[in-house]
């Protein structure tokens, strides 16, 4: 009785494996966007301001720059208004 509920022991197994394989996709799908969605697409403007001689461009400082505050609020608002 015990070697009957081994062999269904593996064989449950095999057939769990076998079966797992079975059912995975075996072709990549492949992503496409329709043209009415290209259509859409509008380009964000340009984010350009001028940082001062004295920063360097890690400095946290840039962050706070109100040029490059005013240039971050142009392109919300640009991309709001595109949606």
């Amino acid at each position: 009785m015990k070697g009957v509920l081994t062999k269904v022991a593996v064989l449950l197994v095999l057939l769990g494996v076998g079966s797992n394989k079975a059912f995975t996709q075996t072709r990549k799908s492949v992503a496409y966007c329709k043209q009415t969605v290209f259509s859409a697409f509008k380009p964000l403007p340009k984010m350009a301001y001028d940082c001062p001689a004295g920063l360097i461009d890690s400095d946290h400082k840039i962050l706070k720059l109100p040029e490059r505050i005013a240039a971050l609020n142009e392109v919300h608002a640009a991309a709001a208004h595109a949606r």
